[in-house]
């Protein structure tokens, strides 16, 4: 079957246009994505075999008083490294078979609605992907998933090597997260009923307290959707907060200490993250940013199938003003 040539002009010009809404909905349907772009956290890089990302965990030690004449000091200054990040590849695949090709053909507007349809179905299989990924630990498909929260930000059981760097080596206490065990704190669970919702409350803003330095802060908590409800549950019913601007772009949220508290379904019922999404990032390899291969038809099927292809790689340039709590069981 040789096929529609009007199809493949309308294909291809269609997909040129829906590219940029791709790319958009990357990061407004994603909380944590959203964040990143709102403080230039998600970069276009050129081709390389890793992203090495410029870390500075200690100042020159050169900064002190003088008077007149006194030496200053010129010491060589080390406090500076790098982590190393490894690109990961996603695809998705539009299909559209012979008979759907056939059904629409004779009119335009009939075949852009169909190809609108099978976009908005990748781009929901693209969201729950990317929202899944960032919320593990990388090892998922033989270690093929970008690398997430989970090992980013971990729970501090055993302390790993992250961005090439052994969180537990000696002097490499700069390379680790801020971490509670709820259970571990000497308290059982987070529920109302149980009374330990308002010491659940306290645990996590002295962990936003422990993840600020002077007035950089967290900006993002993130849990699951059963802390985020008894959370909810003990607030006054007149002393409903919201942060406006997550709330007017679609993720519903309520403020800790000035602090938007979201949640999502990929997050394990008793964890917590605390974030500074400034330090956190999420690179694009340039040219593999979403882009579609050209439709091809297999020669043992009636049907043309496309590539949606996105090369990327998550990475901090900033461990230790990140936090978790694990164990705050409801």
């Amino acid at each position: 079957m040789a096929g529609n040539p009007n199809w493949d002009v309308l294909l291809s010009t269609t997909i040129r246009n829906f590219h940029p809404t791709l790319t958009d909905n990357f990061t407004g349907n994603n909380v944590i994505m959203h964040m990143l772009d709102k403080f230039g956290g998600v970069k276009e890089e050129d081709p390389g075999f890793s992203i090495l990302e410029p870390l500075m965990y200690a100042g020159t030690g050169t900064v002190k008083s003088y008077a007149g004449f006194d030496l200053l000091d010129i010491s060589p200054a080390e406090g500076i490294t790098s982590a190393e990040y490894i690109w990961k590849q996603i695809a998705g695949t539009v299909v559209i078979s012979g008979a759907d090709e056939w059904k629409n053909s004779g009119s335009k507007t009939r075949m852009i609605n169909l190809l609108q349809a099978k976009i908005d179905q990748l781009q929901l299989d693209y969201d729950e992907t990317i929202d899944t990924q960032l919320l593990a630990d990388g090892t998922g498909n033989g270690g093929k998933d970008i690398i997430g929260l989970q090992a980013l930000v971990e729970d501090g059981t055993a302390w790993s090597t992250v961005g090439g760097i052994d969180s537990n080596g000696a002097g490499n206490a700069f390379w680790q997260n801020k971490f509670l065990d709820f259970t571990g704190a000497g308290n059982t669970t987070f529920s109302t009923t149980a009374g330990k919702t308002v010491e659940g409350i306290k645990e996590i803003r002295n962990m936003l307290n422990d993840c600020t330095r002077r007035n950089d802060r967290p900006n993002l908590i993130l849990t699951s959707q059963q802390i985020f409800e008894e959370y909810m549950a003990n607030l006054d019913v007149n002393r409903r907060y919201t942060d406006d601007a997550l709330a007017g772009v679609g993720f519903r949220n309520i403020l800790l200490d000035d602090v938007p508290m979201v949640w999502s379904a990929n997050i394990a019922i008793d964890d917590l993250w605390m974030l500074n999404t400034k330090y956190i990032k999420f690179y694009i390899g340039k040219g593999r940013n979403f882009i579609m291969t050209p439709f091809q038809r297999p020669v043992n099927q009636d049907s043309k199938s496309a590539q949606v292809l996105l090369i990327g790689a998550t990475g901090l340039s900033n461990r230790a003003l990140q936090g978790r709590i694990v164990n705050l069981a409801v």
